[in-house]
């Protein structure tokens, strides 16, 4: 009888552990990040991917959005004004735009099955500033610059 009660007590001690394992991995972490939009002009300068100097507006896609997502892109005078939208149903994360205005804000919304959700928090681009030949740099840039 003895062993009985010590099989039937490891075998629910085993099977309490296995839930519990099966409950823990199932958790999923996710930080509360922003779509992170950003513009970039490299027009007048030689480094870029490819060697082919450009304009870009990027931005993340969010843990939440499904396979498929697609993304339109709005424009506007900063802090005012209507949106225009400048690209739709976009199915990446960036968009190669054919101009980039000094102090319109930018903006991304996501489609999915057909319907737009939240714009993003707007981003304000600015005409990088050049003195000689260096040029407004981003953070990244400046790390590997520094050998950091």
């Amino acid at each position: 009888m003895k062993t009985d009660y010590t099989f039937s007590k490891r075998l629910f001690t085993a099977l309490l552990m296995l839930c519990a394992v099966c409950c823990v991995s199932a958790q999923r972490i996710v930080q509360k990040a922003g779509r992170g939009i950003v513009a970039i002009d490299r027009t007048n300068n030689s480094m870029t991917r490819y060697g082919t100097p450009g304009k870009l507006i990027s931005w993340r896609k969010l843990a939440q959005e499904p396979e498929g997502t697609l993304y339109n892109v709005y424009q506007r005078t900063s802090g005012s004004g209507s949106w225009t939208k400048i690209a739709s149903n976009l199915k990446k994360t960036n968009f190669v735009p054919t101009s980039l205005t000094s102090g319109y804000e930018y903006a991304v919304a996501a489609v999915i099955n057909g319907t737009e959700g939240e714009m993003s928090e707007p981003y304000r681009y600015n005409t990088p500033t050049w003195q000689g030949d260096r040029t407004q740099r981003l953070p990244h840039q400046i790390l590997l610059a520094n050998g950091s």
